[in-house]
């Protein structure tokens, strides 16, 4: 005994010395860290290619096989791109181009290339490169290649079987299989040139006159034809065909394109006395500030059929298309102002259109209050939609004209979304042939058959309800269009109580078991979570089982897996953290309210915390962000939210609670949720220092601290960026490009439910500035006069009603800068001096020139005031 325990104490002494050595993270730590770039896998699943980078090196591309092993790399790649056949890679690589033959990954290189394209499979397997005006097209089966010069553009098909050549405003098809080239068009400025599908048809635009002309092209035709002009059957003269956006349907059977009003000289008025007014109406659908933001004029889809050669035109200005294409039929959407509809009295309607005939059809009963997310089905059988104000779902049969409201019996979750209704079933996707619908609610996933004939089945046999578990399904393969009803699909799932997360497959049209062993302390893919780094669904090889996937968690970054099953991961990635910096250790916290409800949080502590030790915390926040318990960390400088490793390595603890919401009670329940937080935290660990308890959020996350500000008097120091302080002056606010903020404290984040006129209490008890004279909290506060989201008066409003009454409060201003920081230079000083503010109010260091005396504005430029200043005492205390 008395041997282990020797050996322990050697140990833990070892373990000291090398933390002691770890240094705090820096901005080298910044520069040098190594993140996951962008990814591809061959059709065949044998091979990948990856990207690494870093500030400071670079991109690094890498090439390899699936388990990992035989792996090539090159610095600062671009454009990679595997052949249909997965027989070769080509890339850019500085001035040449690469392609590496698979699997022996021999080498080919083509000198002062640019512009690689590769199509076709097998012995008709092309590389298309330019070099300066010649084009080069070689077979990398054979080694054949052919050349053309004086060369504009070219355009190849996938399927390798042909090239168009732009050349001296001419269009020239070449049969890459017989050589044979085909003069098909000239005039003047070419554009929007693509193949349909299949490779076997073209489009293209021109000008002629003052118009443009969209031409169609077949290789049995001798030369192009005007597919639309001006005198087309269907399009308005009044309205003029613009030159982008010109595409084929992706059956090949329909052209859209753009209209816009002819542009006009109008007619001064004569009782014109100035050209300097603006003139705002209650009439006015959008606010003149919105107008006059939007001063471009509209731009109307259009559609032609290639059969019929008649225009549809699609939209207009009280008419838009919502979703995708399917078959013959698109979904119309009315306009309306979607930030008023909820008090303006506009009801959002939908009408299916014929591509074809352009008849307009209402599907929507009158019953229907506020339809939203109307979809049609792949195969175009049928149309779903959900009523935002009952929170039914409905199907409607377009063969039959049947509506039927689907998905009745399914739980959702209790809880409330900002508006105050509950969550709802979700439609995910359509299975093969329209068969059935996927769908999902708080905790599981359903099939659903969109005519009723049968109930719907939990395909998760309500094993996430049961234990905990929220499902949902991973849309691969164009979703599910592919997968026959007894086909299985693939899930992912978090479990709510830990936040493990894992993927699983599922049979169709069964009643399935999935257990927790699927789970594990990792982060992935899982649809709606919104992270500071996007995490991708898994990506699928086209033609075998293989899938590449992001895994992280709070000690490994976010590497690449290749895995079939699902259930055994191979490494491909392997980027670690950057070694000689001090770490954290994250851990899942749950307290419950005074409500009785369960709060989650992820803490964040030095990994060499001393017990016997006290440390600072800063409380950081948001909306919801435990599900971040597995995501690592990345060292950045903390242009948003305080940067976990850089302050962790630093000695601060760091705590991210979920922010709970009650509708008109916004401020009141974050304010319980932190100081309960504090307390339950405090009086968990002894090693917290509840002296040294400090706040800091950014844009929402800033008002919520400039709430608990004023109305705490736990907290030592308050860093804010961004925030609202005053509901009732911010309501008359304009952002997001003139809108007015009314919705936004109505029904939106700041969830105020009523006007203020309706309630003004709640617009007082819910802001910041009525009870400044309370505050006991020294304020650093960040905004800039650009901000777009956030009037940068609601920070001046705080800072002059705290400076009124004599609070320790500093307002940071950066010059030319929006609701987020940009600048390096702007981000690396804001940093400097939010770390200067906490190190002073909550480790009690010195504090700096620019908080002890400020820095007048006509030294701007000239000092910056972070020199520190001994000589006097601690700021406000």
């Amino acid at each position: 005994m008395k041997l282990n325990f020797r050996f322990l104490i050697a140990s833990l002494l070892c373990i000291s010395q090398l933390s002691a050595q770890k240094k705090e993270v820096d901005t080298d730590a910044i520069k040098n860290t190594r993140k996951l770039g962008t990814y591809g896998i061959s059709n065949d699943g044998n091979y990948i290619w990856y990207t690494e980078q870093s500030d400071a090196n670079g991109t690094t591309f890498y090439v390899c096989t699936n388990d990992g092993r035989k792996k090539a790399s090159y610095e600062n790649v671009r454009g990679a791109a595997f052949t249909s056949d997965s027989k070769y890679l080509a890339f850019e690589w500085k001035d040449d181009i690469n392609v590496l033959e698979l699997p022996g990954m021999k080498e080919y290189r083509f000198v002062h290339a640019r512009n690689p394209k590769v199509v076709g499979e097998g012995n008709r397997t092309y590389l298309c490169f330019r070099r300066g005006d010649t084009l080069t097209l070689r077979n990398l089966s054979g080694g054949e290649e052919r050349r053309y010069t004086g060369i504009r553009d070219s355009y190849l098909n996938k399927q390798g079987t042909a090239l168009v050549l732009y050349k001296d405003n001419s269009l020239i098809w070449v049969d890459i299989k017989d050589t044979k080239e085909r003069f098909f068009f000239t005039g003047p400025e070419i554009r929007n040139v693509s193949f349909n599908a299949t490779g076997s048809h073209l489009i293209f635009s021109s000008t002629k006159g003052n118009s443009t002309v969209i031409y169609e092209y077949h290789p049995q035709a001798s030369s192009a034809t005007i597919l639309v002009d001006d005198r087309s059957k269907g399009k308005q003269p009044h309205l003029e065909i613009l030159k982008h956006d010109i595409r084929f349907s992706d059956d090949g059977n329909f052209v859209f394109f753009k209209l816009r009003e002819r542009t006009a000289l109008l007619k001064q008025d004569t009782n014109l006395i100035t050209k300097g007014v603006s003139i705002w109406s209650f009439r006015d659908k959008n606010l003149q500030s919105e107008q006059s933001n939007n001063t471009v004029a509209d731009e109307y889809t259009a559609v032609i059929a290639l059969d019929t050669r008649d225009v549809v035109q699609l939209e207009n200005d009280h008419q838009t298309i919502s979703g995708q294409v399917r078959g013959e039929y698109v979904l119309l959407k009315n306009k309306t102002h979607e930030f008023e509809t909820y008090w303006n009295g506009e009801r959002v309607q939908y009408w299916l259109l014929s591509l074809r005939t352009g008849e307009q059809r209402d599907f929507i009963p009158s019953s229907v209050q506020q339809p939203v997310l109307a979809g049609i089905s792949p195969k175009a059988r049928y149309i779903t939609w959900r009523d935002d104000l009952s929170n039914e779902t409905f199907c409607y049969t377009i063969k039959t004209g049947k509506v039927n409201k689907i998905a009745a019996g399914i739980i959702v979750n209790a809880s409330v979304s900002t508006q105050g209704r509950r969550n709802s079933f979700e439609v995910s996707g359509w299975l093969k042939d329209d068969a059935a619908l996927i769908g999902y609610d708080s905790f599981d996933v359903w099939q659903v058959d969109p005519e009723n004939k049968s109930k719907p089945v939990s395909i998760t046999g309500k094993a996430g309800r049961k234990n905990g578990i929220q499902f949902r399904p991973v849309e691969v393969l164009a979703q599910y269009e592919l997968t026959g009803l007894k086909d299985s699909i693939l899930l992912t799932g978090m479990e709510v109580s830990t936040k493990y997360s894992g993927f699983t497959k599922v049979k169709l049209s069964a009643i399935n078991a999935p257990g927790k062993n699927f789970l594990g302390p990792y982060l992935y893919y899982f649809p709606g979570i919104v992270l500071d780094g996007y995490v991708p669904p898994p990506m699928k090889s086209n033609r075998s089982s293989a899938f590449l996937l992001q895994r992280q968690s709070d000690i490994s970054p976010s590497n690449i897996f290749f895995t079939k099953d699902f259930r055994h991961f191979i490494g491909i990635s392997d980027i670690q953290s950057e070694p000689g910096y001090k770490g954290y250790v994250a851990e899942l916290i749950q307290w419950t309210n005074k409500e009785d409800q369960q709060n989650f949080g992820v803490l964040y502590r030095p990994e060499d915390l001393d017990p016997a030790g006290s440390y600072p915390i800063i409380f950081n926040y948001y909306e919801s962000r435990s599900f971040e318990r597995y995501q690592y960390k990345v060292p950045a400088l903390s242009a948003v939210n305080v940067n976990v490793p850089w302050y962790v390595s630093r000695d601060y603890v760091i705590f991210i609670p979920d922010m709970n919401r009650m509708r008109g009670k916004t401020g009141q329940v974050a304010l319980e949720t932190i100081e309960g937080a504090a307390k339950y935290l405090t009086g968990k660990y002894t090693w917290i220092d509840k002296r040294r308890m400090g706040l800091q959020g950014h844009s929402h996350g800033g008002y919520l601290t400039n709430y608990i500000t004023t109305h705490s008097n736990l907290f030592a120091a308050a860093q804010s960026s961004a925030g609202y302080s005053d509901f009732i002056s911010g309501y008359g606010l304009l952002a997001f490009g003139g809108i007015s903020m009314q919705f936004m404290h109505e029904v939106g984040q700041n969830n105020l439910g009523a006007t203020p006129f309706q309630n003004t209490q709640t617009y007082i008890d819910n802001s910041c500035i009525f009870t400044v004279d309370k505050v006991t909290t020294p304020l650093l506060l960040m905004h800039n006069q650009g901000d777009g989201v956030v009037s940068f008066e609601q920070s001046i409003e705080l800072f002059t009603a705290l400076r009124r009454v004599s609070k320790p409060v500093w307002l940071l201003e950066y010059d030319n800068e929006d609701h987020v920081l940009s600048d390096p230079d702007h981000i690396l000083d804001f940093c400097t001096r939010q770390q200067q503010f906490f190190d002073h109010y909550l480790r009690g260091k010195p504090a700096p020139k620019w908080m002890t005396s400020g820095l007048p504005a006509v030294y701007k430029g000239i000092y910056s005031g972070l020199e520190i200043d001994s000589s006097k005492k601690a700021v406000g205390q």
